[in-house]
């Protein structure tokens, strides 16, 4: 019996998958055929998707820092195309399932279609340093963590596997310091089209992954944030504390909450997987929200026995983006794109492309999986 327990466990683990870095031969694909953060580099036959030339630099012409608010580099250009439910079935290969459905149901809702900009731009170091990646970076524990040599850079440039997909977004370039969100509303929006703002916070997101000239820097830690609830009255004064690390398995996400009416700190363990999100008024789960890569990491781990998709009326806006929500449509490349300044935009952007997106493959890398 030992003998054939033996047996059972080794053909368990010779079975386990090895995921390992690609080969140099494969790598120099990066800088030529590929970007550095590997996206086709050359632009779609049709002339639609123009070709990769370096990204957007510099601000656009009228942006202040000061601000809180961003300038759209196109806000003169027309549409190309307006799809709805009349020349819908013109388009369907460009449309999800989702989007054909709201177009059919709704006669008055349609999809403006805008150039195509390929602007997403990383400074030369974190480009450097994804190249690197590319050989050196590699899963373990089947996928589940990374290895300690994945640092400063995009860590599957060429990924081979939904894991290294899921780790290229947990691990996407935001910036190296601090970065703050001084005013982040959530609202709930009910059935009548009534707006409740159920949290102001202010938000702070230390991305240590990414600080590799920092001497005393924990090579284990992905992030840490913290946020501090401004309003409504009930909620003011409340913060939470949150870290990640490579290694969600050995080293579990920390989290810890404060109260003022307790004027005590606790550790939170709930802060993950389907705990629903207070601040966002009950209706969003932590394992929806996108736009931080914590919830990602703190549920990767059961990723494989949970294949179920849920949604919500919630939004998250910032002061940063709340012009935004006079568009009819926001337009693919603005979601794309959102990395030229604070990241904030980006976080409430992405949950949208599942709907406004028509852009086809070649025009990104491959950084995130939609359900």
């Amino acid at each position: 019996m030992k003998l054939q327990n033996i047996l059972s466990l080794a053909a368990i683990s010779l079975a386990v998958p090895a995921f390992a870095a690609v080969t140099a031969e494969e790598a120099k694909q990066l800088g030529t055929t590929l970007t550095e953060f590997g996206a086709i580099k050359a632009g779609n036959a049709d002339g639609s998707i123009p070709a990769y030339a370096g990204g957007l630099t510099k601000a656009p012409a009228g942006f202040k820092a000061d601000s809180g608010f961003w300038v759209d580099p196109f806000k003169d250009e027309k549409p190309v195309l307006r799809i709805d439910s009349k020349n819908m079935a013109q388009h369907a290969a460009l449309l999800s399932e989702g989007q054909k459905q709201l177009l059919s149901k709704n006669p008055s809702y349609y999809l403006n279609v805008y150039p195509t900009h390929r602007t997403a731009a990383y400074p030369k170091k974190i480009l450097d340093a994804t190249v690197r990646n590319a050989t050196t970076c590699k899963t373990t524990k089947e996928g589940l963590a990374i290895d300690r040599s994945c640092r400063g850079g995009m860590p599957f440039p060429i990924p081979k596997t939904g894991y290294e997909v899921m780790w290229n977004q947990i691990l996407r370039y935001q910036g190296e310091a601090m970065t703050n969100t001084t005013a982040s509303r959530s609202w709930v929006v009910d059935s009548s089209g009534k707006a409740v703002m159920t949290a102001e916070q202010a938000t702070v997101q230390d991305f240590v992954y990414y600080q590799t000239n920092q001497a005393d820097r924990d090579p284990d830690m992905v992030w840490r944030t913290y946020s501090i609830s401004k309003s409504p009255a009930r909620r003011a004064g409340e913060m939470t504390g949150l870290a990640d690390y490579l290694d969600p398995v050995a080293r579990p996400r920390r989290a810890w909450s404060y109260t003022p009416g307790l004027r005590r700190v606790k550790l939170s363990p709930e802060f993950s997987y389907d705990t629903p999100v207070a601040s966002m008024g009950g209706v969003t789960l932590l394992t929806n929200c996108s736009c931080s890569p914590g919830p990602w990491i703190a549920s990767i781990s059961s990723w494989s026995a949970r294949k179920r998709c849920t949604s919500s009326t919630t939004a998250t806006r910032t002061s940063m983006t709340a012009r935004r929500l006079k568009r009819p449509c926001c337009r693919h490349t603005s979601i794309r794109s959102a990395s030229v300044g604070k990241s904030t935009a980006s976080g409430w952007l992405k949950p949208l492309s599942n709907l406004v997106s028509v852009t086809r493959t070649p025009s990104a890398p491959i950084t995130s999986m939609k359900t």
